[in-house]
């Protein structure tokens, strides 16, 4: 993804919003993608925000699902600089998993 400058702070760099949202989202869909779940909801984010990206450079997201257990589900996500492949931020949500609703 390319950071525009929709996506950043007044300093030019990606904001901590923007990211938080990557986050949740992406992490959604690595439990939805574990599980075939129709839906869950998140009950924590934790974000380690450890570097920048300007406007203009690319970032790659990745996220897995950590561990599907029986009312909760556990994923990692982070985001890399493209450039460098320098770690930008890191972050681990909690999902609550409902009891049916297969896919």
């Amino acid at each position: 993804m390319k950071v525009q400058s929709k996506h950043a702070n007044v300093m030019g760099s990606i904001h901590g919003g923007t990211t938080a949202a990557i986050f949740d989202q992406i992490g959604s869909w690595s439990v939805v993608l574990a599980d075939q779940l129709k839906w869950s909801l998140s009950t924590n984010l934790s974000i380690i925000y450890m570097s920048t990206c300007p406007i203009g450079e690319h970032i790659i997201i990745k996220g897995t699902c950590d561990k599907l257990g029986k009312t909760l589900a556990y994923s990692t996500i982070n985001i890399y600089n493209e450039k460098d492949n320098r770690l930008v931020a890191t972050a681990k949500l909690t999902k609550l998993r409902p009891m049916t609703e297969k896919i």
